[in-house]
């Protein structure tokens, strides 16, 4: 490392203690109030934001890949990509904590791979499961899609076949009379089928003599071989 460089990260440095400054005195106001507004959170992200390409810029790369996670977290809920719970709090404080500490250690130049995860790594997977988590505009339309889905079924169980319930007097426990559309949908039905008969029984006496036709023609051809054989 150049020393260069090491001026530019202790610059930072100084830098990083007025965000962390900032960072630490909205989260504990979130705290106290067990809430947080759209302008407070937009002010945690810009924050985060900095913090993690100002380090990028002077080599922190273990300050960056924390920083980095915990900006995604905060800029989904900001976006309301995921919902706000009031443990959040506690749990973005705590990554505050965590990230001053690599701060610290990484500008001693005693920080590494193996232990930048045992330090986040827990931190790490609860943010990860809070951005996995679904939306409340999700859950709400789950469990309202499920709430209706027995209406749903119970209205598309009114028609069936050729009648609609809606059209039958279901009342006094009896069926009633039927209205008058029903009536006319009875006498079209009624009257299908009589035409669907009629057809039946027509067409059912010209096959079966179709039929014996070609039973005599068959009988006839017989008699005229057995002629020819005898002759």
């Amino acid at each position: 490392m150049s020393d260069m460089v090491k001026e530019l990260q202790s610059a930072f440095a100084e830098e990083a203690a007025e965000l962390f400054n900032a960072l630490d005195n909205t989260l504990l106001e979130a705290e106290k109030s067990q809430q947080i507004d759209d302008e407070s959170m937009a002010d945690l992200f810009r924050a985060m934001h900095t913090l993690k390409g100002s380090g990028a810029s002077v080599e922190l790369v273990f300050l960056v890949k924390f920083a980095h996670i915990t900006e995604d977290f905060m800029d989904k809920l900001r976006n309301k990509e995921i919902a706000f719970e009031i443990d959040m709090i506690s749990v973005l404080i705590d990554c505050s904590d965590v990230l001053k500490e690599i701060l610290s250690q990484e500008l001693e130049g005693e920080m590494n791979d193996v232990l930048l995860e045992d330090m986040t790594k827990d931190l790490a997977k609860t943010l990860t499961n809070y951005m996995s988590s679904r939306t409340i505009n999700e859950v709400d339309y789950k469990e309202e899609t499920i709430n209706n889905s027995g209406s749903d079924i119970q209205a598309n169980n009114k028609d069936f076949g050729f009648f609609n319930l809606e059209d039958l007097d279901l009342q006094a426990g009896s069926l009633g009379e039927a209205s008058l559309d029903t009536k006319n949908k009875l006498e079209v039905f009624n009257k299908t089928q009589e035409k669907q008969e009629t057809i039946q029984t027509i067409n059912k006496p010209k096959k079966e003599k179709k039929q014996k036709q070609i039973q005599s023609t068959i009988r006839v051809n017989l008699d005229k071989i057995d002629t020819l054989m005898n002759s």
